[in-house]
C-alpha cells in the first residue's frame, strides 16, 4: 500500500510539474484575476468542473433551443433537401447507380466533404425505402416505378 501511495504522490507531483511549466495554465490564472478585478460573476460549471463563461452558455441555450424548433417544426432539414434532390434526380433520369446519385447530391452542394460521402448517401437511402427502391448493383430508382414495373409484368433486370 505504500509503494502505491508512493507512486501516486510522485505522479501527482510530476503533472503538477508540467501544469506550471505550461503557459496556457499561467495565462488562464491571469483572466481569472483579471475578471475578479473587475467583479465578474462566478461562473457555472460543468460536471466535470470545467467553467462555463456566459458566452458558452448563451451558445449552448441558443443551439438547444433551435435543435428543438428544428425537431418540432419539420423544417428544411439536410435529410430533407438530400431527398427532394435525389427523388428529382431519379424521376428525371430512371434508374441510376448510387456514384451518379452522388454526383448530383455533390452538385446541388449537399454533399462531399464527410468522410465517405458514398456511405453517407447509402445510409440516407436505406432510410427512403418506401420512395427509392433498390435494384442491386448499387443501382436505384423510384419505388414506385418499380412497382408499376411489377403490376404491369415488367419486371426484371434494368441494364
Amino acid at each position: 500500500m505504500n509503494d502505491l501511495l508512493k507512486t501516486l504522490r510522485h505522479e501527482l507531483a510530476d503533472l503538477e510539474a508540467q501544469l506550471r511549466l505550461d503557459p496556457r495554465v499561467e495565462k488562464i490564472e491571469r483572466i481569472k484575476a483579471l475578471l475578479n478585478s473587475y467583479g465578474a460573476e462566478t461562473m457555472p460549471e460543468t460536471a466535470s468542473g470545467q467553467t462555463l463563461t456566459p458566452a458558452v452558455t448563451r451558445s449552448i441555450r441558443r443551439h438547444a433551443a433551435k435543435s428543438r424548433r428544428r425537431k418540432t417544426s419539420g423544417g428544411n432539414t439536410k435529410d430533407k433537401r438530400v431527398k427532394e434532390v435525389v427523388l428529382a434526380y431519379l424521376a428525371a433520369r430512371g434508374p441510376q447507380h448510387r456514384k451518379d446519385i452522388l454526383n448530383e447530391v455533390v452538385r446541388a452542394g449537399l454533399m462531399g466533404s464527410e468522410k465517405d460521402p458514398l456511405q453517407g448517401l447509402a445510409i440516407y437511402l436505406s432510410r427512403w425505402k418506401n420512395e427509392i427502391a433498390g435494384l442491386g448493383g448499387g443501382r436505384y430508382q423510384l419505388a414506385s416505378t418499380k412497382s408499376s414495373e411489377k403490376k404491369s409484368g415488367l419486371g426484371g433486370s434494368v441494364p
